[in-house]
């Protein structure tokens, strides 16, 4: 839900780079659009193990974009119990320890759980937490133009409406 998020916009990654390890957000989806070996309109990354993803014309290309928050420390304390300082984010919908994303969450308590179960949560251990959301857009390809059009407002439910029929 965009309307709600009140983090810092980070900027979008063409959702076919998304994994466990995401190339840096760029400002505009324009700004990941290449020519490809052949000559014709692609995605690219930094990478080149990431590959190319060919563009077509009035191609519907889905994007990620990136919502961030400050960091915060969680701390465990000798009662069992844990502190994060700041609190977490309210609209964040993600938390990981920074650097470690196989410690990716839905949410504090989450991550607690999964540290607990790795014995890496004893007391007086601290960790810096990264909070964050990712939102789903749409973006049509013009291969006259070589760029990116926004064509989908995805709602709540994520129901997209209709993207224009005309470029």
């Amino acid at each position: 839900m965009t309307d709600q998020i009140q983090g810092t916009d980070k900027g979008v990654v063409p959702t076919v780079f998304v994994d466990e390890v995401t190339p840096p957000p760029r400002p505009h989806p324009d700004a990941w659009v290449d020519f490809g070996p052949d000559g014709g309109f692609c995605l690219r990354t930094d990478d080149p193990d990431d590959g190319v993803h060919r563009l077509a014309h009035a191609e519907i290309v889905p994007f990620m974009r990136l919502y961030a928050w400050p960091h915060a420390t969680l701390t465990f304390r000798e009662n069992g119990g844990y502190t994060v300082e700041p609190p977490a984010p309210a609209g964040a919908e993600q938390v990981m320890i920074v650097g470690e994303p196989d410690t990716m969450a839905g949410d504090v308590g989450e991550l607690v759980d999964f540290l607990r179960d790795n014995d890496d949560a004893l007391p007086g251990d601290s960790h810096l937490l990264s909070f964050y959301t990712w939102t789903d857009e749409s973006w049509r390809f013009d291969a006259e133009t070589g760029k990116l059009t926004r064509c989908l407002a995805i709602d709540a439910n994520k129901e997209p409406a209709p993207c224009p029929q005309s470029i």
